[in-house]
């Protein structure tokens, strides 16, 4: 396919799916409190984001990572990045893309390149704890082109996207009970087991998915105060939150040590 069939193919998803819902989001930022609550939730997976960063650069192993962090601060991160990918599917539900990717997945993985993304891209990159945006977006590429590859040799079947989405949710918050601190009146002296620094990894992966795709779901819908190409506010979108998607199920690997 050439790129000209390509971003003709991303105009027909975003035209099926997309175009006469993406309007539906407004109700989430139309109110001053809606607004709040979208800039709380913003942080708040931003914090979490520095945190695992924090972990992942400057903590030996996995030891280095409790000794540093209380259990409170990395059970909070966890939520936060839970609260991040149930928002983000809530957004990406509403507009329709759930649907395209649930659909199309291995077709928009497929045809990924790094001219297609927004200049915006980067800028937000950054902003969610990325160090060197244009070759982290070269090699999320490259990474979910080889996942794809290694899955279509074992998988026939399609993957539902909406429902691995779900499922990383899930995991999150069965993970919360992983971070709880002792009660020192207990009788129950078990402890869970450490999450290893590829846990972690993923957890991160998962946080900075989520935000890509949400921060482009907003960019498209003209939440954000950026200015944006007509292709950014189209198909653009599709480029961008499909990348975005791919880190979340990669880091959902993660996560289950595959």
């Amino acid at each position: 396919m050439t790129r000209d069939e390509f971003h003709s193919f991303l105009e027909y998803v975003y035209n099926e799916y997309l175009r006469k819902r993406v309007h539906r989001i407004g109700r989430h930022f139309d109110h001053p409190e809606m607004s709040h609550h979208w800039e709380y939730e913003w942080q708040g997976l931003k914090r979490a984001l520095h945190v695992i960063d924090y972990a992942q650069l400057y903590c030996d192993d996995t030891d280095d990572i409790y000794r540093t962090f209380r259990l409170d601060r990395l059970r909070r991160a966890v939520d936060e990045i839970r609260n991040g990918v149930r928002w983000n599917n809530r957004l990406a539900r509403e507009i329709g893309l759930l649907d395209a990717l649930d659909q199309y997945y291995e077709q928009l993985v497929s045809g990924l390149d790094a001219e297609d993304f927004p200049a915006e891209e980067y800028e937000l990159m950054s902003e969610i704890g990325f160090h060197n945006p244009k070759v982290d977006l070269q090699g999320i590429i490259c990474l979910l082109k080889m996942r794809q590859r290694e899955k279509e040799s074992w998988q026939k079947e399609k993957m539902c996207v909406s429902g691995e989405l779900e499922r990383a949710a899930e995991i999150l918050s069965s993970a919360k009970d992983d971070f709880k601190e002792q009660d020192s009146n207990s009788s129950e002296k078990s402890e869970p087991p450490k999450k290893s620094r590829r846990w972690f990894k993923g957890l991160g992966k998962i946080g900075q998915g989520a935000a890509m795709s949400i921060a482009d779901i907003c960019l498209a819908a003209g939440f954000l105060k950026f200015p944006v190409s007509p292709e950014t506010q189209t198909w653009g979108v599709l480029v961008s939150a499909t990348a975005g998607t791919g880190l979340v199920l990669d880091g959902v690997g993660e996560l289950r040590g595959e």
